[in-house]
């Protein structure tokens, strides 16, 4: 009776550490996200005003030193800011991939900017943009919360709304209405010229349909 008993409490706190456990994957990984979103601020506001005091170094070293390279590279981290701001406020399979498609392409040009074109960079940098790459390309092959056994196009407009803030929550609800509308009025005229050709006299659009 005493081990049964033992086993039940087992069970329980094995139960409660896996919830627990699953409440606190969001949280860090948002920590995560606005720290990576932090880091690249300084970076992005230095070579979009400040080119001459903000120097191209480290893996962006062979490129030629000058304000539109400087412009170009904050291009870069932008994009990858915006690929994390954007998993902040949206978990959908769209989003996941989208994330781990720019952290892949990052890890791409970094590395073969250090190990193949001799770029500078530390080591330990290199590895955070490879375990970036990795870490989110598992996430991505996960399946987001409450989309289980849900699939179409409107499922990029409908997850997660009650974590987006009002005006976010409005642009979704445009966008998806357009994005119908659209499909909609395509599909309709394309039908509506096929008809137009089945019934015409020319032999020629006999021989296509």
């Amino acid at each position: 009776m005493q081990r049964l008993r033992t086993a039940v409490f087992g069970v329980a706190a094995f139960k409660s550490t896996s919830k627990n456990s699953s409440r606190m994957a969001p949280l860090l990984l948002n920590a995560y996200l606005i720290v990576l979103v932090l880091i690249e601020l300084p970076p992005i506001v230095g070579h979009l005003f400040f080119p001459d005091a903000t120097p191209l170094d480290g893996f962006g070293s062979n490129l030629v030193d000058d304000a539109a390279s400087s412009r170009l590279w904050a291009f870069m981290l932008s994009l990858l800011v915006a690929s994390r701001v954007l998993a902040l406020f949206s978990d959908t399979k769209e989003v996941r991939i989208n994330l781990a498609l720019v952290h892949v392409l990052e890890a791409v040009y970094m590395l073969s900017e250090k190990f193949l074109f001799s770029s500078g960079g530390e080591m330990v940098i290199a590895a955070f943009i490879l375990a970036n790459a990795i870490g989110f390309t598992l996430y991505a092959l996960g399946t987001p919360k409450g989309q289980a056994g849900v699939s179409g196009p409107r499922v990029l407009f409908s997850s997660r709304r009650h974590h987006m803030p009002s005006w976010l929550s409005r642009i979704s609800d445009i966008a998806g209405s357009h994005v119908t509308r659209i499909t909609s009025l395509s599909l309709s005229g394309s039908y509506s010229h096929i008809t137009d050709l089945s019934h015409s006299h020319s032999p020629r659009h006999s021989l296509l349909f």
